[in-house]
């Protein structure tokens, strides 16, 4: 048992009692400020980019230059920290994994000759059946960033092409394609509300990036953050309460969170390096990024405040 001294010298107990509170709440928060502490995913270093929880809420996989000139995508499992190639066969560049919330299928960007990046859907009902999708337009055409709908049976993603950078959707047998965005500037980095309702996406239509919201068909397109440099990379958290997203607003890349009508944004991240691409863990109180610490790039966890 601790000892508790009381200063004897024109101290009272009632001055020993505020001293105890103060030790107390500072032990507190010392305490509070460790475990906020961000957790390290992975230790390579190698630079990595889009990160994207499989189904099972336990692994993660992400884009990562596997050598120099090669971008290959890994799975990391939580459970024990082992990773591995999440196509190994492929040799070619790999790009943005995502997957349909009902496990079927998987999608991801792979580098090609006759497009600069093309959409690849594997079935796995069908043995990984693929398709390829060819995004409209030019050899330098490419398809960024797609993203299921809840429903499992839509694709969102970016699409560069002879329309500039805009939202486009596909079905998941790469047929039916329709732009939801039609307007200037660049478009990109669409995510998906849970409920599958609304989409929030990065825009630069009036200058510097900024955070929009639309429905699920393109229409009623609303502001929801206004930034002088860039917001981008949104992120709905699972119970569609919030958004998350990386914003230079403050002169450095860091990861912000607001709430799903852009009230109540409060910056999470602190650091002098960049912190980018958060997603949010499913439990939805943990988010994942990508943080650059001293030149190396790595997954890390981190909380959100309430």
């Amino acid at each position: 048992m601790p000892k508790w001294v009381c200063w004897k010298g024109g101290g009272s107990l009632k001055s020993c009692f505020r001293w105890v509170v103060v030790i107390s709440l500072t032990a507190g928060a010392a305490a509070r400020s460790v475990a906020s502490e961000p957790l390290r995913l992975t230790d390579d270093g190698r630079r990595k980019f889009s990160p994207a929880y499989l189904p099972d809420g336990r692994s993660i996989a992400f884009s990562i230059h596997e050598v120099p000139n090669q971008v290959l995508v890994r799975k990391l499992k939580r459970d024990d920290g082992t990773q591995e190639l999440l196509f190994p066969s492929d040799t070619a560049h790999q790009f943005d994994a995502a997957f349909s919330p009902d496990g079927r299928y998987t999608c991801y960007c792979r580098s090609a000759s006759i497009r600069q990046l093309v959409l690849i859907i594997l079935d796995q009902q069908q043995g990984n059946k693929e398709t390829i999708f060819l995004p409209p337009g030019s050899s330098r055409s490419t398809v960024r960033s797609p993203r299921f709908t809840p429903d499992s049976r839509q694709i969102i993603f970016t699409l560069s092409s002879d329309r500039g950078l805009q939202i486009a959707t596909v079905d998941t047998d790469g047929q039916d394609l329709h732009y939801l965005t039609e307007s200037a500037g660049t478009n990109g980095w669409p995510s998906v509300s849970p409920d599958g309702t609304q989409i929030a996406f990065s825009s630069s239509r009036n200058g510097a990036y900024d955070v929009y919201l639309m429905d699920r068909d393109g229409g009623n397109v609303r502001q929801l953050t206004e930034s002088p440099t860039r917001d981008i990379r949104p992120a709905w958290s699972p119970d569609g309460r919030r958004i998350a997203f990386m914003s230079a607003r403050d002169g450095n890349p860091e990861i912000y969170v607001m709430d799903a009508d852009g009230n109540h944004v409060q910056r999470v991240t602190h650091h002098p390096d960049v912190d980018d691409f958060p997603i949010w863990q499913p439990d939805g109180r943990r988010l994942v990024t990508v943080a650059e610490r001293d030149g190396r790039s790595d997954l890390f966890l981190i909380n959100v405040p309430e």
